[in-house]
């Protein structure tokens, strides 16, 4: 990696995108990358599955297609092709995808390879003062966060839109240090992810303590049930947390339910 790293430098300051970095930063954005390579006609993403890293292309080619419907068959149509310099997951103009979710799949016309950064490491990247990429920033948080929830048991049978759509409107909340979230005994109405700052959980009865770090949820033990809350939640430092109101999930689920009765009344209908 090292005696690439002047050739990896370049490659990043000369796409349109990161015209904004200076060589400095782009060398810290290469200390979060990985080299790998892949062979022809091996895909590198695939339509309709979560954004969970990014490529710059090193050498070699790759062909972006999208499945169409046509005459009742799926195919495969090719829209473009990517090249040395190109980012898999990227424009000139930020994220491809404004869902999380890959608008296209990428096959490898010839040996690639590839620098690969996880998005989790782009967004720490993007994190930093002195980076300017507030859009970029923002979907890199509203992906991961996606991922986090849906991969979480509770929400394990939502669409990825219908996470989408919930991350959307749930509240996102700033909380000065030693405020209370809820008490012991309060009814869980809520479960909580924490973006920044650090959290406390009390349980009197047990005389312990749990501390929240960033990217963690609690407040979920409780949560969509009529147990009420087995300890209490203070925000340790300032903090910023994204709440999810069980109103909300409820009205998800009922969504999701209504959508199934109808499936079955029309599957009996059919049948008469």
């Amino acid at each position: 990696m090292k005696k690439n790293s002047e050739h990896y430098e370049d490659l990043i300051l000369q796409h349109p995108l990161f015209c904004l970095l200076n060589p400095t930063n782009a060398q810290q954005l290469i200390g979060y990358a990985q080299s790998e390579s892949a062979e022809a006609g091996q895909i590198i993403a695939v339509e309709g599955e979560a954004i969970d890293c990014i490529y710059f292309i090193v050498s070699g080619s790759a062909e972006v297609s999208r499945a169409v419907h046509t005459l009742g068959k799926k195919q495969a149509m090719r829209i473009s092709e990517l090249r040395k310099g190109d980012i898999i997951g990227l424009s000139s103009e930020g994220f491809v995808s404004h869902t999380g979710l890959h608008t296209a799949t990428v096959k490898a016309l010839n040996p690639l390879q590839l620098l690969k950064i996880s998005l989790y490491d782009f967004l720490s990247f993007l994190e930093q003062p002195q980076i300017k990429y507030p859009n970029l920033k923002k979907l890199s948080e509203e992906f991961l966060l996606i991922q986090f929830i849906r991969a979480h048991h509770l929400f394990s049978n939502f669409s990825h839109e219908k996470i989408q759509t919930m991350v959307k409107t749930a509240k996102n909340i700033k909380v000065s240090a030693e405020t209370c979230l809820y008490k012991e005994g309060d009814i869980a109405d809520a479960c909580y992810y924490l973006f920044k700052g650090e959290v406390v959980l009390l349980n009197l009865k047990n005389s312990s303590s749990t501390v929240v770090k960033i990217n963690q949820m609690f407040g979920d033990l409780e949560f969509m049930t009529d147990m009420k809350r087995k300890e209490a939640a203070f925000a340790k430092v300032d903090s910023e947390l994204l709440v999810i109101e069980a109103e909300l999930v409820k009205k998800f689920i009922s969504i999701q339910h209504q959508s199934l009765f109808q499936k079955i009344l029309l599957k009996i209908s059919g049948n008469k």
